[in-house]
Formats: structure tokens, sequence, C-alpha cells
């Protein structure tokens, strides 16, 4: 019998970004009648449920209880035993942090490994990891970059050329019959990265009554970005709905995004709000948001951490419906290019050439 058995690799089943694409793509793959294993690195709490044929395993020790080098040395025991158990003709491994592990874990066994970069193609890793990275790449069968800029970053930063580009799937928002509030809308943890002190700043400096601002999301900054609203005065008009599993209905009453983040590796939120469609203002946060926002056409762009043009383009949508519509139409055909469909169909072909 041929073996269909495949391996996914992720950092948990936690809330995240990289969990849910990895769990997506083992329940759609396991759909099509692959076998699937979901192996999780870390032991957390799980939000991202499974289709009921996936096995799934996690490691029966945590991260507190051990120092990096003894963790890495039980996370690489355990990640050889689960995949050698399961005898994989493929492995898809997500996130920079663990796919050199993976490769490691992994070598001299016959199988496929395809490796799924979803962080900024620049962001800090630890020395060891990019040492790593760099040094095991190459073993893999493919790397699956989400732009063609993190696939260039990539082809620079490390010479490898086996680089195939699959843009994050994006669940779009059902926006019909819904009415719109006068309402400011970010989603996305709080903290440093994620540039939020600096839309509260902007909001502040518009100085409009009848409009809000919503911050969609938890982290370890609510303490301190609402001792910045109290200071600022505005802290009856900034609400905090802290961590959301569904936000469709927030992002479908709402009439403006903002992507305030001083980095983000794939911008699924902001692709959401376009769907709805929202008009969408984003930071500079790298080079290749070109690919998603058109400056003036389907969204506005700001450099990252410049108030003053942030608080001038909410200004300027705020005060004009019109516009926001115009902007809105044209967002919304950023469906045709991240839709689910699309995605999985490149998912599909990728592993269906291997078998």
């Amino acid at each position: 019998m041929k073996n269909n058995r495949i391996v996914i690799v992720s950092l948990s089943l936690a809330l995240g970004g990289t969990e849910k694409e990895s769990s997506t793509i083992a329940s759609l793959l396991s759909s099509k009648g692959y076998q699937i294993k979901y192996i999780s690195a870390y032991k957390l709490d799980h939000f991202f449920k499974l289709n009921e044929k996936i096995e799934y395993v996690e490691p029966n020790f945590t991260r507190q209880n051990l120092n990096s080098f003894f963790y890495l040395i039980r996370l690489l025991r355990f990640l050889r035993k689960e995949i050698k158990l399961y005898n994989p003709r493929v492995i898809i491994s997500f996130n920079e942090w663990i796919n050199p592990f993976v490769l490691l874990a992994a070598l001299g066994l016959k199988t496929k490994i395809f490796v799924r970069d979803l962080m900024h193609p620049k962001a800090h890793l630890p020395f060891l990891v990019k040492y790593i990275k760099k040094i095991l790449y190459p073993y893999s069968t493919m790397v699956i970059a989400q732009t063609n800029y993190a696939k260039n970053i990539i082809e620079n930063l490390y010479g490898f050329k086996k680089i195939v580009v699959i843009p994050t799937r994006v669940s779009f928002v059902d926006f019909t019959s819904k009415i719109k509030s006068n309402r400011v809308i970010t989603i996305g943890r709080l903290d440093n990265i994620k540039g939020h002190k600096y839309l509260i700043e902007a909001f502040h400096r518009v100085n409009c009554e009848d409009w809000e601002l919503h911050l969609v999301g938890e982290g370890p900054l609510l303490e301190e970005l609402s001792l910045q609203c109290k200071k600022l005065g505005i802290n009856k008009k900034v609400v905090f709905h802290g961590k959301v599993q569904n936000f469709d209905e927030l992002l479908a009453n709402s009439s403006i995004f903002v992507l305030p983040s001083l980095r983000e590796g794939f911008p699924n939120a902001l692709i959401e709000a376009m769907s709805v469609p929202l008009p969408c203002i984003s930071s500079d946060f790298y080079e290749g948001r070109n690919e998603i926002i058109e400056h003036g056409k389907n969204g506005f762009v700001f450099n990252v951490g410049d108030v003053d043009s942030l608080s001038e383009l909410l200004k300027t949508l705020m005060f004009n419906p019109d516009l926001r519509n115009v902007i809105s139409d044209e967002a919304l055909n950023i469906r045709g290019k991240f839709s689910s469909e699309m995605v999985d169909g490149l998912y599909l072909k990728l592993i269906e050439d291997e078998f």
C-alpha cells in the first residue's frame, strides 16, 4: 500500500498565527485522504481543534522546567522518536524557531521535508537558530515563503533556491448586511512590536468626539496602554476587548482598520479587514507590504512609528465617508489574491507532486 502519511510539526495548538495555519492545513490534508500526525513542539493549552482523524502528540515535558539547552536536547529526541514511529512520506514544519530542529531530528530519514517560514524575513532569531538554519535549510525539500519579498530575502541570506511562495491562508469575513459604527479597530497581541501606543496617540490627536478606538487582543502591555489612554483623557473612547476567538462581527461593524505594527511576518488581520471590506491604514512594516496595499488606491501606508502621518490619515478617513467607500471597494479585490481556495490549492499541488 502506498505510504500517504504526513507529519505536521508546529509550535502547539495555542492561539497564534503559526498554529492557526498549521492546524488548518492539517485538517485540509486529512479531508483529502492523507493520514496526518500533528506533532506539537510545546505543551500548551489548546485553542485550535483538529480533525478527529488526526493523530496528535505533544511533549510530556514543559519549557518552564528545563533550561534552553536541555529542552532542545529533549525536543530533538522527542521529534525524532515520533517521526520514526510514524514513518511519514512528507513532513511539513511550520515556523522558523523549530524548522532547523525538525530538519536536524529527521537527518538520515527517508522523508521529504517542507519548511514553512512565517515570521518577518529579517526578524531577529537567536544566533544558534540562525546558524543551524543556514546549515540545514539546504537539506529541506523546499522552503515555503509567504511573499516574493520573503523569497528574495531567503535567497540572499542563505543562498538557497528551492523556494515556493504560498500566501498565508486567510478566512474572509462575511460583510453582508452589516451596520457600520464610527469605530477604528486594530487586532493584535498587546506587546511592543504591534505598535499600539502610536495608534492610541494618533487617535487622541484627531480629537473626534463621536468615534471610538477598539483594540482586540491580549498581552503584557494591557495595563501600560490603559494608563496611556487615561493620561490622554480618551479612556472612555477606547475599548480593550481582550482575546476574541471570532472577531468577524467586530470587524464588520467597524469603519476603519489600522495595523500599526513595527514588524509583521504576514498580516492576516490586515487582509481579513480588507476583505470585509474596510478602508485600512498600515504601517510600512517591511518592503513587501506593497504586495498587499497600493497606497492611496486600496488602502494607506505610513512610516513605522510616524504618529503625525497616522493621525492625518485617520483624520482624512474619519471625516470623509465617500473616500472610505472608494477605498473599501478597491480593498475588496484582496479576496481574489488571498482566497482560502487558492492557498489550499497551492498546498495540495505541492503535496500531490511529492506523492
